[in-house]
């Protein structure tokens, strides 16, 4: 970057100007951002003098807006950004894996520690099949310009866009994806992949909603109690249909290993398109502290890292803080009795095919 710079003049396409000029552009930049983080250093004073010292967290302060000020000075600096737009925040996370929980903590977590994302009612705005889901998308547009327009309106209110998308593809032909992938990158886009490390939780839940998964292998479909098949499929999350998973054993290890591999392929996918990030942790790790105080350490660093990830700098004991909140909010993982229909077979042919993978399974 120190030698060539993308300067973008339109919102389909860009140009790469000569070795001189983007050094220009590229200390031009820099300077500001120290001029930036000097100023409010300076400002800063007087509430150090108060009795804020440096490197102190700011749980065991007032939140002052210079403090806050700081922060996201600190913040824009290190991400780049300064005097441009703020980097979106993308949280990659497939269905059924928890992801609605997941980024609810999140913009929680950022706005209890000083860096409150920009309020959107909805986690997915970048779905490429469906680009009106951006409330940003006006007709004619591809799902690029949508997430641009956004990513504008939250920078001019100082706060970063926070989103959830489910995948990307490197290799994209389709003209919606190839949108998004450029302006992701054209974004400076901050990326961190969140995996449920039990396939088996994400598998049930797939069946239970009619998922039919990502590469055509059965996977079971959803019941009742007595047996009969359930219709009621995604919908059961609000209208109340009992409904268990009829797992296909048949492909078992098959369609656990494609889920237990997805963390691996998000991580590969970003490094391959050339995103900021790479950071990866898992469900079960952000969300334990909700049935269990014992679990609060655990939680803690994984929210960290994944915060870090965004390129924050978040204080451990401020992000405990608002976990402990959280304890006893959910409950604990339920016996896959509760969820399986024909749970004794699903056991026996984890014994039989992946004996590596009965850990999954709950009794």
């Amino acid at each position: 970057q120190a030698f060539t710079r993308v300067a973008k003049f339109s919102r389909r396409k860009t140009i790469t100007l000569p070795c001189p000029i983007g050094m220009a552009l590229h200390i031009h930049s820099m300077l500001i951002s120290v001029l930036a983080i000097f100023a409010v250093t300076a400002f800063a004073e007087p509430e150090r003098s108060q009795g804020h010292q440096p490197g102190t967290s700011v749980a065991e302060h007032d939140t002052s807006d210079l403090v806050l000020l700081q922060q996201k000075a600190d913040w824009m600096m290190v991400s780049g950004t300064m005097g441009s737009l703020m980097p979106p925040l993308m949280i990659l996370q497939r269905g059924c894996t928890g992801s609605s929980v997941v980024i609810r903590i999140a913009r929680t977590l950022m706005t209890e520690i000083g860096n409150a994302p920009y309020p959107l009612k909805t986690k997915e705005i970048v779905r490429t099949g469906q680009p009106q889901k951006n409330p940003w998308y006006q007709k004619g547009d591809d799902i690029g310009d949508a997430l641009r327009r956004g990513v504008e309106e939250a920078s001019a209110a100082g706060q970063a866009l926070l989103f959830n998308a489910y995948k990307v593809k490197p290799d994209a032909t389709e003209e919606q994806e190839v949108a998004l992938n450029r302006e992701l990158l054209a974004l400076n886009t901050k990326v961190v992949v969140v995996h449920r490390e039990n396939a088996l939780d994400t598998l049930v839940c797939e069946v239970r909603d009619c998922f039919s998964g990502t590469h055509g292998v059965p996977r079971g479909y959803p019941v009742r109690a007595d047996g009969t098949k359930a219709t009621s499929c995604f919908d059961r999350r609000h209208d109340g249909e009992e409904s268990f998973a009829m797992v296909d054993t048949d492909h078992l290890k098959e369609n656990l290993a494609t889920d237990d591999g997805f963390g691996k392929e998000m991580l590969d996918a970003i490094e391959k398109l050339g995103l900021e990030g790479g950071e990866m942790v898992t469900f079960e790790d952000l969300t334990s502290h909700e049935y269990s105080a014992d679990n609060l350490v655990r939680s803690t660093e994984a929210w960290t890292k994944l915060l870090t990830g965004f390129g924050l700098d978040p204080d451990a004991r401020a992000v405990r803080a608002v976990l402990e909140k959280e304890v006893g909010s959910y409950h604990a993982p339920e016996p896959h009795s509760e969820t399986i229909f024909n749970v004794d077979e699903v056991e026996e042919a984890l014994k039989q095919v992946a004996p590596d993978m009965l850990w999954m399974l709950r009794k």
